[in-house]
């Protein structure tokens, strides 16, 4: 008897106030639009993920054994964390608003698009595409340089200039046969690089190149060489000493093209 009241109610109430049904089109049209911006939201998770893999690889967190913990938590990419982290629950409140989309647990589609973001990370990295959106990021929002690519490329300086820790940086200015070489770190000072015991990345040393060593220091300007690497690619700019002199904030940076 109550329920058939109300359902009379209802009903009444409907006719009273003239309440139609929304056309489905509208419906549809709110679907597409939840799907445009769950892709959308995902896509920027990916375009996340994959600088902050950039980053990593650059930054030198591939070599959190060899340092200390300290280091790596000043050179996390705080800004691109929480870009991904906002734009996962975007896609979770996207998703959830789409058609049978309530029927999912909240872990499922947070896990999910975390994985879809990874994935799409990768594939921008490989492609090349993450460093011409980093460096485009860079040029056209001063904040973007100021905040984030000078505090983490200070930090990556002051990685090569830690000799104690095992890492230094610098332009190769005497090459002494093949077993030792003079090198000027990127505070001016010459050090004496053995390069007995060396692993190098790739052929190609000569004087004037630029370096990146992980050893052992030997001496107060002596440093015994375990594996050399090469500044090369987006973080080589004009490594020069002009008129003899080093630059000021001489180190390498990324080339704004």
């Amino acid at each position: 008897m109550i329920e058939e009241n109300f359902s009379k109610n209802i009903l009444q109430k409907i006719k009273s106030t003239a309440i139609t049904p929304k056309p489905k089109w509208q419906f549809r049209l709110k679907n597409y639009i939840l799907w445009l911006s769950f892709t959308i939201t995902i896509l920027v998770g990916g375009i996340s993920t994959s600088i902050i893999i950039y980053m990593a690889r650059h930054n030198g967190w591939l070599l959190f054994g060899r340092f200390n913990g300290f280091f790596f938590i000043k050179t996390i990419p705080y800004f691109w964390l929480i870009i991904l982290a906002l734009f996962i629950l975007l896609a979770y409140y996207n998703f959830r608003n789409l058609e049978g989309g309530y029927k999912y647990k909240f872990e499922l589609v947070v896990l999910a698009s975390i994985v879809l973001s990874i994935i799409l990370g990768l594939v921008f990295y490989n492609f090349g595409l993450t460093e011409r959106l980093e460096r485009g990021f860079e040029r056209k929002l001063p904040f973007y340089k100021e905040a984030v690519v000078d505090r983490l490329d200070r930090q990556h300086r002051q990685l090569w200039l830690s000799p104690d820790y095992g890492f230094l940086g610098g332009k190769v200015i005497l090459i002494e046969g093949h077993e030792s070489f003079t090198l000027e770190g990127f505070d001016r000072r010459l050090w004496s690089i053995s390069q007995k015991k060396a692993e190098f990345s790739r052929p190609g040393m000569e004087e004037g190149v630029f370096l990146k060593i992980i050893g052992r220091r030997i001496g107060e300007d002596q440093f015994e060489a375990e594996r050399i690497n090469f500044f090369e690619g987006p973080w080589l700019e004009e490594l020069r000493f002009p008129g003899g002199m080093m630059k000021e904030n001489f180190y390498p940076r990324r080339i704004n093209r």
